[in-house]
């Protein structure tokens, strides 16, 4: 059953990719970021920061009448917390297409397109109810000295049947480039 986050992902991801793709460049497979990779871990992080703030916020609380000035030791923690919780809570939906010639990564705000023949390394990790994440190196400046220029990760996370995207990916991947030659 889809959410209406799910849907929402599923049209922006058509929209998007009717203005990006270019000339005689064909989707070869469209996924996104399923709404139950992240709900088991989502649920425990929520219940455990809720727990951790409701007690730093009772001990401000009690702080604040007992010694007022003392309420700062527990309300830095407090408003760290917050912070990494909002930022936690506003996490972005991802979709992600894989044409003939690119890798685009889509989301509400902006869109990202690797080209194939500029991806170095694919590699696959599992999650839970059957979903994966592709990790993809891309080679970015070969000529660096310094090892963390030469590479940049992208992720396509948490999809459905992620063998094969994979399958799909790595196929382009070997056709770009020999095509490029």
């Amino acid at each position: 059953m889809k959410n209406n986050d799910d849907n929402r992902m599923d049209e922006i991801v058509r929209e998007r990719l009717k203005y990006m793709l270019t000339g005689d460049e064909q989707v070869l497979w469209t996924g996104k970021t399923e709404s139950y990779a992240k709900l088991k871990r989502n649920t425990i992080f929520i219940v455990v920061m809720l727990l951790i703030m409701g007690f730093l916020l009772y001990k401000v609380i009690e702080s604040i009448i007992v010694f007022p000035v003392a309420a700062i030791i527990p309300a830095i923690p407090l408003l760290i917390l917050l912070v990494i919780f909002k930022a936690f809570l506003s996490q972005r939906k991802y979709g992600y297409a894989i044409t003939d010639r690119r890798l685009i990564i889509i989301n509400e705000r902006y869109e990202n397109a690797i080209a194939l023949v500029n991806v170095h390394d694919l590699q696959i990790e599992y999650g839970n109810k059957g979903t994966g994440t592709i990790i993809v190196r891309r080679m970015d400046n070969p000529y660096s000295k310094n090892e963390s220029d030469k590479f940049d990760h992208f992720f396509i996370q948490g999809i459905a049947e992620p063998d094969e995207a994979f399958r799909i990916l790595s196929e382009a991947v070997e056709l770009a480039k020999k095509n490029s030659r």
